[in-house]
């Protein structure tokens, strides 16, 4: 993940979401959507291609420096380089870069293949990421880009809880923005650390430093109390149920255990891949 710093949704019961009403309301939700998961809604490619075959308007001015012989225009590259660069993206996060890639998504589709990526894009959520492509037949390996980052601790201990939140929000019959404050994550997080632990301030400067950094990643949306922040529907994409499921069912191990964990090392590890995380069992 790339790195982001730290920070009560008003009309809610402050007992609702204790730990373990929000987790008991949640396991009920699982059941009855078991298998869920967020849809990947890529849209069709409508760019108008030129001869050469690219979409490109040939009124615009590709050349950018001295021997450029790129095809893409600046705003095109600028979003290539955040989809390459970034775990995902979102209208948010990034929004140029989003705007220019909805626009003409197949020209960066064009160039992920090259690289043997493929392009996912979520238009009702607004979140898009790559993916490494697998080879059919006998081709071998194709060489990757991506690599492992594992979130820390706290960042995943902030994204359940975010997705928690969001789930049991949009379940709840009158779906509506789904706000967070940053003390309510900060309260809620020391209840993932072991008895052991006793150095409040530490933990409380760890979670909020998550918190800024899933801030930063696109994942919580400012407001205008800067103590308040929304939680967008790309967090349905990011963390799906399935994924939720395994994390939760970590963090109870982890909660259950008299043992410190060992802090550098993340519950879950990616390949760049936002859907595709798994928790590693607490050692």
């Amino acid at each position: 993940m790339t790195g982001i710093d730290g920070t009560d949704a008003p009309g809610h019961d402050d007992d609702l979401f204790a730990a373990g009403d929000l987790y008991g309301d949640l396991e009920e939700l699982l059941d009855e959507h078991a298998g869920g998961g967020a849809a990947d809604g890529v849209p069709v490619d409508v760019a108008a291609r030129l001869d050469d075959g690219l979409g490109a308007d040939e009124s615009v001015d590709w050349v950018l420096f001295d021997g450029d012989e790129g095809r893409l225009d600046l705003n095109q590259r600028r979003a290539l380089v955040a989809v390459v660069s970034s775990r995902f993206i979102t209208a948010q996060s990034k929004p140029r870069e989003w705007r220019a890639l909805v626009a003409n998504p197949g020209l960066i589709r064009s160039r992920l293949n090259d690289m043997f990526l493929e392009l996912h894009i979520d238009l009702d959520r607004e979140v898009a990421y790559k993916r490494q492509v697998a080879p059919e037949g006998e081709r071998g390996k194709f060489p990757t880009l991506l690599y492992d980052t594992p979130y820390t601790r706290e960042e995943t201990v902030v994204l359940v809880y975010l997705r928690s939140r969001y789930l049991v929000e949009q379940m709840s019959g009158t779906p509506g923005r789904v706000l967070v404050d940053v003390d309510e994550i900060v309260e809620h997080s020391r209840s993932f650390r072991p008895p052991s632990h006793t150095d409040i301030a530490g933990i409380d400067a760890k979670t909020r430093k998550a918190i800024d950094n899933v801030r930063v990643a696109g994942l919580l949306v400012k407001t205008a109390d800067e103590h308040r922040f929304e939680v967008p529907r790309a967090i349905e994409v990011v963390l799906e149920m399935e994924t939720l499921e395994r994390l939760l069912e970590w963090l109870r191990k982890a909660n259950g255990s008299s043992d410190p964990p060992d802090e550098d090392r993340s519950p879950d590890s990616t390949t760049d891949d936002p859907t595709g995380q798994t928790p590693q069992e607490p050692a």
